[in-house]
């Protein structure tokens, strides 16, 4: 009999891959721009040397689990970090190691292995035989199953889970066989990546014979159940199936490599022999439900060793792309962290500064596990259900690693959910022109946050046209991410505070003629209608009483949004009859491809309904939903209001699966007119919060998704979704349907579909978080012409963000700067000496702050001996260590220009030419400490 696999049965099978949970405080979504209050992120509590400025976007996963993606620019350049937190005393996760494809040595991308094994949030482990096997090289348990056994390296460590906590240590294994006539053969590891001269080696149903150790003269025998069943000469052949499933009964057949003195010692053993295979794990590896490994230890017992340095096979004193765990001084929460590197906007860090972050995040042991292009950070996206890349890998694309340190979610039971007390987690924003239901993106996002420099620090405004509403919805979610039903809230306070330009301070937006803010009675949602160019700063957040053990109610407060909404002038317009200007896109008015007024009629196109799975119960009928209030004052809807009966799609996901969906289908496919670039129709929901996507394929048979919203809303709502600009050809509508990627969101009920309209209208590609796509090049675009004074007329018009100004107002010849700075009512001037390392950030944001805060309309930005600013760029060198920090400059500037306001950047190349003292300039302090990195 084989002894050595471990169990450990205080886990329900549920956990198969061993994964925990962290508590979620209140989690707040910080801006050091967002409003006029608020002040810069310190470094202080996060450890990372010499921060100058920094924003952090933390997001509950799942109840245990939480993700924090943090940007800062320090004194050494950008830093980029993705952090998860899991409490190991959470009943509903597991935390351990999942496999790629179920084996060893078949690498795959971090967001593959983790959406396969249905993760909420992973990274990459351990370092691997990247160039032969592709296995990883030292210890590793997966659900209670040693499946790699520790490498013999001293600077190897292993974390381990244990029930309800981890620890870090060094483990050693030794094995043997016995056999008839007191045959003895020692064992040195298990699925070991090459076997000793004169040693042997276990290789399990873990390991895949695509990929074989390179050792020479290797006899293997074959056992199964304990019986020797043949002997091969070399290695066993690959087995037919790519991707083997392990299996996890103990009979199975495994492989008994040997080479030198053990494969004399093997030559006695035959076809038919009985023998027993037996290992320790030492210290005694009982109760350990998952373990991985990485060298070196960071800190252990709260100190970080002082030979990090000699660690240079993996660049220990440069900065490089690094991933690591730690676990806090009792054991009960696990902290997984990546750090990216080698780009523009992360310099990545030493393995000293590592050891440093991972302190300060209250780890008390840290490991670190393989960096480089390996370091991968993956989560769940609560809003999407899909699984997405939450770091940037350093390479063009994620590397293919053997396994990921996942976190899993279990649903708890029925039982346990019910509760009196309100759970709110979470609050998010979608915004949306009502007009067209176009949707402007949701706050916070994933997405810019991982995109880090510049656009997380500053994050693009939502941008629309003056004149057109913008609404503004509210969703909150519970521990688990699950959207709370809107009317389980009535307790809850949602609170708006906007900052409006300058224009417009001081005048109640809600008493205008045209009413340009408006907030709804049950305070969810709330619309902006700004009639002229400007920018409004929003800040918002939920509040609501909770009992105090004392009797008394205690006020508990969600997380806080913060962003903007930026108002530009409207596109012109052509005149009625005229030809449109060459270059422009044609349009034509909405066609109603279906009503579904017609379904008693004889010939109509009938449509079907079918599910994912024979477990998601679905049903279609045709009648009219409940009566509902439907706002028909919202002009230019470009598919008719629904009237008389609708395509009613029912469902049912209370089911395990992960993936569960309903499809509503025509029995032919509805063909699109010629030009179509958008699919509209209206939506009665009932605020399921599932995902409503389409199908549709063009004429070379390719099938592509487009996505509407979640229907987080209750009532009629017009949705509308652009069609992918890589159709050929004819387009043909498939089916709409409802989906459903999270588990834990379960439920039954009933949508309403009607008037599917083709709209020949083409419009930008809009990200999930507002933001057009990003860029191919770190590098700056080519500047536009340069910066203008913006009117202080209400009605002037602020430039987009992809068209403002890229470049400062130089001095004209004979221009007199102090005249440009002298003080003036109204006027705020800074400067600043540009002949320092490095801009002096904290004091010019609070400079900005007390600019965007008062009654002042002008700023005036002055860099005096500025080496790097010219009339066509911000470049790197002297005053700019890189480009992205002269591009947070126009992009901090950027805000301030609110469409009343007007906002100057001028350089002066001349040393001394600063104002003077008495000028009315507020020039930086000039005790100002600006700290040197040192050598790096």
């Amino acid at each position: 009999m084989m002894r050595f696999r471990y169990t450990e049965a205080a886990r329900s099978p549920a956990t198969a891959v061993a994964l925990t949970r962290a508590v979620i405080a209140a989690i707040v979504v910080v801006s050091f721009i967002a409003v006029v209050a608020a002040t810069p992120v310190s470094s202080a509590p996060m450890g990372i040397a010499n921060e100058l400025l920094s924003k952090s976007l933390s997001v509950p996963l799942a109840r245990g689990v939480s993700f924090e993606r943090r940007n800062a620019l320090t004194a050494a350049g950008w830093v980029g970090l993705s952090i998860i937190r899991i409490d190991l005393t959470c009943p509903y996760v597991a935390v351990g190691p999942a496999l790629a494809n179920g084996t060893l040595t078949s690498p795959a991308e971090a967001t593959q292995i983790a959406e396969a094994a249905g993760l909420v949030a992973a990274i990459n482990g351990d370092f691997f035989d990247a160039g032969v096997t592709g296995a990883p090289l030292s210890l590793l348990v997966a659900d209670g199953q040693m499946v790699r056994s520790p490498r013999d390296d001293r600077d190897f460590a292993s974390m381990a889970i244990m029930s309800d906590m981890g620890i870090l240590g060094s483990w050693t294994w030794s094995g043997r066989l016995l056999g008839p006539g007191g045959l003895t053969i020692p064992i040195s590891a298990v699925n070991e990546v090459s076997v000793p001269a004169n040693g042997a080696v276990l290789y399990t149903n873990h390991w895949s014979w695509q990929r074989r150790p390179p050792s020479n003269g290797v006899t293997c025998l074959a056992i199964r159940g304990g019986i020797v069943e043949s002997r091969i000469t070399g290695w066993p052949r690959p087995t037919l199936a790519s991707t083997p499933e392990p299996s996890p009964e103990p009979a199975d057949l495994v492989y008994l490599a040997v080479r030198g003195s053990a494969a004399t010692s093997a030559a006695s053993l035959s076809a038919g022999d009985t023998v027993e295979i037996s290992g320790q794990l030492r210290p005694d590896g009982g109760g350990i439900i998952a373990a991985f490994s990485g060298k070196p230890v960071l800190l252990h017992n709260g100190a970080a060793p002082s030979d990090l340095w000699r660690h240079t096979g993996i660049q220990s004193i440069f900065a490089a792309p690094r991933s690591a765990a730690g676990l806090t001084q009792d054991g009960r929460t696990l902290l997984l962290v990546v750090a990216d590197g080698r780009q523009s906007a992360a310099r990545g860090l030493t393995l000293g500064e590592l050891a440093a972050l991972m302190r300060s995040l209250g780890a008390w042991n840290a490991l670190n596990l393989d960096g480089g292009g390996s370091s991968s950070a993956v989560v769940r996206d609560p809003f999407s259900g899909t699984t997405v890349l939450a770091n940037r890998p350093s390479g063009a694309s994620q590397r293919p690693v053997p396994y990921v340190v996942g976190v899993q979610a279990v649903l708890p039971s029925a039982d346990c959910q019910a509760s009196d007390e309100l759970d709110i987690a979470f609050l998010s924003i979608s915004a949306d022109v009502p007009a067209g239901q176009v949707h402007l993106g949701d706050r916070p996002s994933i997405a810019a946050a991982v995109q880090g420099g510049p656009a997380h620090l500053v994050e693009q405004d939502l941008q629309v046209e003056a004149g057109a509403k913008v609404l503004l919805s509210t969703r909150l979610y519970d521990s688990a991410m699950r959207a709370i039903d809107p009317g389980a809230l009535g307790t809850v306070e949602v609170r708006w505070n906007v900052i409006p330009p300058k224009s417009l301070r001081g005048r109640d937006l809600a008493s205008l003629e045209y009413e340009v803010w408006a907030v709804s009675p049950d305070t969810l949602t709330a619309t902006l209608f700004p009639q002229s160019p400007g920018r409004f700063e929003i800040e918002v957040a939920a509040v609501w009483a909770e009992p105090h053990p004392s009797g008394e109610l205690a006020t508990e407060r969600s997380n806080t949004v913060s962003f903007a909404v930026r108002a530009i002038e409207p596109a012109p317009r052509p005149a009625p009859g005229s030809s449109p200007e060459p270059g422009s896109e044609l349009t034509f008015s909405p066609t109603l491809i279906e009503g579904f007024d017609n379904a008693d009629t004889p010939g109509w196109a009938s449509w079907l309904s079918s599910s994912s799975s024979p477990g998601v119960e679905h049903a279609l009928s045709f009648s009219s939903p409940p009566a509902a209030e439907l706002d028909l004052a919202l002009l230019g809807l470009p598919s008719p209001a629904p009237s008389g009966p609708a395509a009613m799609l029912s469902y049912d996901f209370n089911r395990s699966e992960a993936t569960r969906a309903v499809y509503l289908k025509p029995s032919e496919p509805l063909s699109l007119p010629e030009g179509t670039g958008i699919i509209g129709m209206w939506v009665w929901g009932d605020g399921c919060g599932h995902w409503l996507r389409a199908t549709v394929a063009d004429e070379t048979g390719s099938r592509s998704p487009i996505d509407f919203p979640r229907i987080h809303w209750t009532g009629w709502r017009y949705v509308q979704a652009s069609l992918p600009a890589e159709l050929v050809g004819p387009a043909w509508l498939t089916q709409v349907y409802l989906v459903e990627f999270k588990p834990e969101m379960q439920g039954a009920g009933t949508v309403y579909i009607d008037s599917i309209a083709a709209i020949g209208v083409s419009t930008p590609d809009i990200a999930e978080d507002g933001s057009s796509p990003p860029e191919s090049s770190s590098e700056m675009p080519s500047p536009p012409p340069p910066l203008a004074s913006l009117s202080a007329s209400p009605r002037a018009a602020t430039a987009a963000r992809t068209d403002r100004p890229q470049a400062p107002r130089p001095l004209e010849p004979g221009e007199n700067l102090a005249s440009l700075v002298r003080s003036a009512p109204g006027r705020h001037v800074i400067s600043v000496d540009g002949s320092r390392p490095s801009l002096p950030w904290p004091w010019l944001v609070q400079e900005f702050n007390a600019f965007k805060a008062g009654d002042d309309v002008e700023l005036v930005v002055v860099l005096s001996r500025a080496t790097a600013v010219d009339a066509t760029s911000l470049t790197p060198g002297g005053t700019f260590k890189d480009s992205l920090q002269a591009r947070l400059l126009l992009d901090l500037l950027d805000t301030l220009a609110d469409g009343s306001t007007s906002i100057i950047l001028v350089q002066d190349p001349r040393p001394g030419s600063l104002p003077a003292q008495g000028s009315g300039a507020k020039a930086e302090p000039g005790e100002l400490y600006m700290p040197d990195t040192g050598p790096q």
